[in-house]
């Protein structure tokens, strides 16, 4: 039983060192991203998510750091990947939203930001401006 209990206990051990690496590698990345290092962003966002792979906001920052480099496919496929694990996370409908948008697919960058809104109406202040200039430009009022 004891040998049991020894066992656990370095699992549980090497689960959290791993989750603290994780965690730190998104920490760089998000300097790298505040330093306009998108490239750099984007492999430690990557190294992160081989640690654990259904982090979805390190998804979701990934995705912001392709839509910067121009990767607008690969943006789009993490943020539907951040869907997929997390449907309730506003920020990812954004980011969808954002490369729909980038990929001249409008009417669907239509129901992203609509879910985006339906999900989080308090969401920051960009995303707010962001998505009511596009509603204004692409929406068409509804008779």
């Amino acid at each position: 039983m004891a040998h049991l209990s020894i066992v656990w206990w370095q699992d549980e051990q090497q689960t959290l060192e791993r989750a603290h690496r994780a965690e730190a590698l998104k920490a760089e990345g998000n300097a790298l991203f505040g330093q306009r290092d998108y490239h750099g962003a984007i492999a430690r966002y990557t190294d992160s998510l081989d640690i654990e792979p259904s982090a979805h906001m390190v998804l979701t920052n990934r995705a912001a750091a392709y839509y910067r480099v121009g990767d607008y496919k690969a943006s789009l496929l993490d943020a539907e990947h951040a869907i997929g694990l997390q449907p309730t996370w506003a920020k990812a409908y954004y980011r969808q939203g954002m490369a729909l948008l980038a990929l001249r697919r409008s009417n669907l960058a239509v129901d992203a930001f609509t879910r985006c809104l339906e999900l989080d109406a308090t969401e920051d202040t960009e995303v707010q401006r962001t998505i009511a200039v596009f509603h204004a430009a692409h929406v068409q009022p509804r008779m």
